[in-house]
């Protein structure tokens, strides 16, 4: 992610590569551990406080590239990047769910390109 040379390409190749796992024929589809997690009881508590930890510190990673974005003049000084972030993080998010529940790997990549589409919203008239 930090390659990328604007944080829009970031987004689009962390997105990319998160549906290729996801969707991967030989391989149960989704992230199992973050479902079974979700939906985990008392037993599994501490994994699921592991996961979420895991989660949070994505987020901030991502947050970080946000911020870079702006200092490097591709995403705009007032853009609101933590509503970015969190919106990103829950496509990230709903490209597990749809996986589990079937969609192959061009239905996850027509989620990513639609999602793509909505970051000149958020970035105002800088769109990169």
């Amino acid at each position: 992610m930090k390659q990328a040379k604007t944080a829009k390409v970031a987004i689009e190749l962390l997105m990319y590569d998160s549906a290729k796992r996801l969707a991967q024929p030989d391989k149960p589809s989704g992230c199992m551990l973050i479902t079974a997690t979700m939906n985990g009881s008392k037993q599994i508590e501490e994994v699921y406080h592991n996961v979420q930890e895991k989660r949070q510190n994505y987020q901030a990673i991502l947050l970080k590239r946000m911020q870079q974005g702006i200092d490097d003049g591709d995403i705009a000084p007032d853009a609101p990047i933590h509503a970015m972030v969190d919106f990103y993080i829950t496509v990230i998010n709903g490209l597990t769910i749809q996986a589990c529940d079937g969609a192959n790997l061009d239905r996850l990549n027509q989620v990513i390109f639609n999602a793509i589409q909505a970051w000149p919203i958020f970035n105002g008239s800088i769109a990169h």
